[in-house]
């Protein structure tokens, strides 16, 4: 069963919420009571969907434009500590969900047949699940779902 879901706010503790900020290619922490910015982290292009680790460690940012996700470490200062590329020809993936073990994460994508250059012969998509490994911070090829 997978129990964490993302959106463009996430609430970090109940001192603080990350917020997606698509058009300025940042994620930003607020403080929850004032909203007041605590910290603005630059990411790639285009953040999207948040989400947090079970423990609230790290929080994990689809992108719009890509199926890359961003890794934010928030102890003891917030940072990017890594970018994971999924499938190339993917569409993009606005959300992404975090097994309750905090072990794997979901992104529901869709891959175009094709780069998608000529259209009007080729038009076919697939579902795709993309898993990433939140231990080693890897796309498990070996266990997409489609």
């Amino acid at each position: 069963m997978v129990s964490r879901g993302s959106s463009d706010l996430a609430v970090v503790d109940l001192a603080k919420y990350a917020v997606a900020e698509t058009g300025d290619d940042a994620v930003r922490l607020l403080d929850a009571e004032t909203l007041a910015t605590r910290t603005v982290i630059a990411t790639a292009d285009r953040p999207c969907g948040l989400v947090l680790t079970p423990i609230r460690a790290a929080c994990w940012s689809t992108h719009l434009l890509s199926g890359d996700v961003t890794v934010i470490g928030l102890t003891p200062t917030p940072a990017v500590v890594a970018r994971i590329p999924t499938w190339e020809n993917i569409a993009p993936a606005p959300g992404i969900l975090i097994n309750p073990a905090g072990t794997r994460a979901y992104l529901p994508q869709t891959m175009a047949h094709g780069q998608g250059l000529n259209t009007q012969f080729d038009n076919s998509v697939f579902p795709e699940v993309s898993v990433l490994n939140l231990e080693t911070l890897a796309h498990q090829l070996s266990e997409h779902i489609s």
